[in-house]
């Protein structure tokens, strides 16, 4: 995979862009950009990862076999609530019989969980995440990856690996279906590099004025890092 190429395509500049082709191994579909800050545009997963049973199937099936290629696992930690359906898919693939579900607030039945907060780039205020003592324990010293359909600024994948480290589980890597942006190839550097990171493909950051050339400058700085 050309990391460099993929790096470059990460940011695209905002022009009136209606729609975005996202093409992976087997499924196109055209994804909404629509804007979630100032200057700052997004292609839409929504749809197509909250009920589009066909895409599912496939993208399961890709990164099954990534993982496969890879070492085992015993774990899928994700995070209420959008991935939860790819979850089961891939679990499915995996052959394993039970997801771990980071929940976005604390339950009555909940006993001693585990708490950290996180922010995403489609949410405008901080959130929560929550891992119940049970769930805790089936991880601990478990061999455990962390999935989210798409990571961008990081966030909740981080948050992730941090409930995972506190209920003592053993991280082997983290899954996602697309990189968006810039900013996983700056804050998940060690991981990509060491192939512990494993994704299929890209969605672009769309941005206009002063927050586009920003972000092409961290495109420049980063294809420096990923230069061999």
């Amino acid at each position: 995979m050309n990391y460099i190429d993929l790096i470059k395509r990460s940011v695209r500049k905002y022009e009136g862009q209606k729609y975005f082709n996202m093409d992976i191994p087997g499924i196109s579909r055209l994804f909404p950009i629509v804007n979630v800050g100032k200057n700052i545009w997004i292609a839409s997963n929504a749809e197509v990862v909250l009920g589009d049973i066909e895409f599912a199937d496939k993208v399961s099936d890709l990164l099954a076999r990534k993982i496969k290629e890879n070492n085992g696992i015993d774990n899928i930690l994700t995070a209420e609530a959008k991935a939860i359906g790819l979850s089961y898919f891939l679990a499915y693939k995996l052959g394993l019989d039970k997801i771990i579900i980071a929940r976005k607030s604390v339950k009555s039945y909940m006993v001693n969980p585990i708490i950290v907060k996180t922010r995403s780039i489609t949410t405008s205020h901080e959130q929560i995440l929550v891992l119940n003592s049970i769930d805790a324990n089936r991880i601990k010293d478990k061999k455990t990856i962390v999935f989210d359909d798409v990571i961008s600024t990081g966030n909740t994948i981080k948050s992730l690996i941090n409930l995972a480290e506190k209920a003592g589980a053993k991280i082997v890597g983290i899954v996602t279906v697309w990189l968006e942006g810039p900013w996983p190839w700056e804050i998940f550097e060690d991981y990509i590099k060491n192939r512990k990171l494993i994704f299929i493909s890209y969605l672009p950051i769309f941005a206009f004025g002063e927050e586009y050339f920003s972000l092409r400058q961290k495109i420049n700085s980063l294809l420096g890092r990923y230069h061999d």
